[in-house]
């Protein structure tokens, strides 16, 4: 990817999406190899968020998090 743009926003949830230019990634093969998504899928869902991504013209990932939930809860490392 040349290009990644990042958006946050507040509101009754913690919103993040994140989108690049590139030529994107298997998800297969991704839980196979790395790491890196089981992480983001384990840490999203300690927080009874949820997490999406597709590809399309780059990657696009969006994760969603209650704010209610961030203010006393841990994240196990």
């Amino acid at each position: 990817a040349s290009q990644v743009n990042i958006e946050i926003g507040l509101n009754e949830n913690l919103c993040l999406k994140i989108h690049d230019n590139g030529i994107g990634f298997s998800d297969a093969e991704n839980d196979v190899h790395h790491f890196g998504l089981n992480n983001l899928k384990q840490r999203t869902k300690e927080l009874n968020g949820c997490i999406e991504w597709q590809q399309n013209s780059g990657t696009n990932v969006c994760i969603h998090i209650p704010l209610k939930n961030l203010s006393h809860k841990s994240v196990s490392s």
